[in-house]
């Protein structure tokens, strides 16, 4: 399968759009599911993906701005 052509883009910066919007529909995702009623435990783990994810968005953009 070819990545690039999967996600609409034959770019570097349109693939890498591609996954920023991704990542911010997963964390849509995440906020959704902090907003209800979790046992704890539950609830850290979503807190500690969704800072990962975070992270990760942040450097998909950066490598955005360079490409």
């Amino acid at each position: 399968m070819d990545v690039k052509r999967a996600f609409g883009g034959n770019g570097r910066h349109s693939l890498l759009a591609s996954c920023e919007s991704i990542e911010d529909s997963a964390q849509k995702a995440y906020k959704s599911a902090l907003s209800h009623d979790l046992p704890s435990f539950i609830r850290d783990l979503l807190l500690q993906q969704q800072e990962a994810l975070h992270t990760s968005h942040d450097e998909v953009k950066a490598l955005r701005t360079y490409a």
